[in-house]
């Protein structure tokens, strides 16, 4: 919607990851940016979000994907543990009015929960040997040496239209995404005991006032709050010792 997307403090990398149930069309421009267009090393891609109408429309989807239905990589050892590829993926969108032809809501929001254990997250230890050793129970690593990643992320997104006159119509949404991901860690000599878990979650918060004045003016006005919190606390599982 013409705010920005971009991190401060990292050059060109999105501060909002996109999901489908926030983008109504978008917009890649790959040179002559206008000034509007600054701190980024590439190309402007715009994302448009989707307005309600007159008409109370929306949808549901599931997908899905196990890994009994994927062949193995093309590059995977063929003794290698296949990816465990698991995928569970939730939309749902509201739109409407709230007053006819003048005042207009949608609702979106996506939940992805996603199993990414395979190959490079093998435990190359002993489990029955090495968890009394590392301060673990017998249980924390699982018997079939693979570091139990997985990643679970909600998106949603609230936004309201209102015409205010033929001249002027003022626009409002909010964007909430979040990103848990527990054992977020490399395999090879990793274990559990190393493992964290990473947690990410992104605000924001717009206004935006669009006025023509005559035939010949238009003026837009932007207001735009935008936060994102990532960290990292130890996983359930994980020894009492400092990691080296």
């Amino acid at each position: 919607d013409g705010n920005t997307n971009t991190q401060k403090d990292r050059a060109g990398l999105r501060m909002l990851p996109i999901s489908e149930v926030v983008v109504r069309e978008v917009k890649v421009i790959t040179s002559g940016f206008a000034p509007e267009f600054g701190q980024t090393t590439g190309m402007v891609f715009n994302a448009v979000t989707p307005s309600g109408t007159n008409d109370v429309r929306g949808y549901l989807t599931y997908r899905f994907r196990r890994a009994g239905m994927t062949e193995r990589p093309f590059f995977l050892a063929p003794t290698a543990r296949k990816p465990d590829n698991n995928i569970d993926n939730f939309t749902a969108t509201l739109g409407g009015p709230i007053v006819k032809d003048r005042w207009h809501y949608y609702l979106g929001y996506e939940y992805v929960d996603q199993d990414l254990r395979d190959a490079s997250k093998v435990i190359q230890q002993s489990a029955v040997n090495n968890a009394q050793a590392l301060g673990l129970s017998s249980t924390a690593i699982p018997p079939h040496g693979v570091i139990p990643t997985q990643q679970h992320v909600n998106f949603a997104i609230a936004k309201t239209d209102y015409q205010i006159s033929p001249q002027h119509k003022l626009s409002a949404r909010y964007f909430f995404f979040k990103n848990r991901s527990p054992y977020n860690i490399g395999g090879g000599l990793n274990t559990v005991e190393r493992a964290t878990d990473f947690n990410d979650r992104m605000d924001s918060a717009s206004v935006q006032l669009i006025s023509s004045f005559g035939t010949d003016r238009l003026n837009e006005l932007r207001v735009q709050f935008a936060r994102r919190h990532q960290f990292r606390t130890t996983s359930e599982n994980a020894g009492p010792c400092p990691a080296i």
